[in-house]
């Protein structure tokens, strides 16, 4: 749906907090995007001034693997089942829904990781996001979740598990299977693009563990590798009030620590999910 009127630029001039502006651009030409970087903790901001009453969120991650454990993708999912300041599986929808949104979800895609949320207005948005934050960058990653969302053996002798149950759907089609074959073919050598994601069933029955997961979060899921790409109409100035909640926790915990790696924040691939 397009409308007649020009985006508003919402754009600060004051109160940016730690954040610092980097630049701006013109999605279509039309639509202002604003770009923002925090001095504290390296998270990166892109705001999309983008017109209309829904505002839609994601949380961005370069991610990358070199073998078939399907780390990203286990990792995604253990997210949701509960973070330090909310310890509880289903608690992120629940606020979810009483924030107007529709539910929360993700993707795993060879080279990147992206929660999303959508919400009717910004007040909701706002009040869910140091929530979602707080999963994403400091989830439980229990034992007890590996085992009922990923892998176990059921009291029949059979490999289950959420993760597994949909790896097993994939592995089963030969359009999968043709697609694996392919880009290892494409992509020899050490190369994240030819690794399984997903995981591979047998990796998921042998090798993946919640110790390698633990740890790969550790490695991927940094705040100066976490890029928040907003579209919708929200004051910018209000999105960095309301991640000071989670930039102080960062800080607290000591968690700043400036590596560089080429796939740091990945912006650009990013800017097509504003349009």
């Amino acid at each position: 749906m397009r409308y007649n009127m020009a985006p508003v630029d919402n754009s600060p001039r004051e109160n940016m907090g730690a954040f610092d502006f980097i630049y701006s651009i013109k999605a279509n030409d039309t639509i202002p995007v604003h770009i923002y970087k925090s001095r504290d903790t390296g998270i990166t901001v892109c705001i999309a001034d983008v017109e209309g009453p829904v505002v839609n969120g994601y949380f961005c991650l370069a991610t990358e693997a070199h073998d078939d454990d399907g780390l990203p993708h286990t990792l995604e999912h253990l997210v949701f089942l509960g973070s330090e300041d909310y310890p509880y599986k289903g608690v992120l929808d629940l606020l979810a829904n009483r924030c107007l949104a529709s539910g929360t979800n993700a993707a795993t895609q060879i080279d990147s990781t992206f929660y999303t949320m959508i919400t009717a207005g910004s007040e909701g948005f706002l009040s869910l996001m140091p929530i979602y934050l707080d999963h994403i960058l400091y989830p439980l990653l229990t034992d007890a979740a590996f085992l009922t969302e990923i892998h176990h053996v059921n009291g029949e002798g059979e490999d289950a598990g959420v993760v597994y149950c949909e790896m097993q759907g994939k592995e089963a089609t030969g359009e999968y299977l043709v697609y694996m074959e392919q880009i290892r073919a494409l992509f020899p050598g050490r190369c994240g693009y030819k690794s399984n994601v997903g995981g591979a069933l047998k990796n998921l029955r042998e090798s993946t563990n919640n110790e390698k997961i633990r740890e790969y979060h550790q490695e991927f899921y940094r705040p100066e590798n976490l890029t928040i790409v907003i579209a919708g109409q929200v004051k910018h100035a209000d999105v960095f009030k309301a991640l000071q909640t989670i930039e102080k926790k960062i800080i607290a915990k000591g968690n700043r620590n400036f590596f560089k790696r080429p796939w740091q924040n990945p912006i650009p691939p990013l800017i097509k999910l504003l349009i």
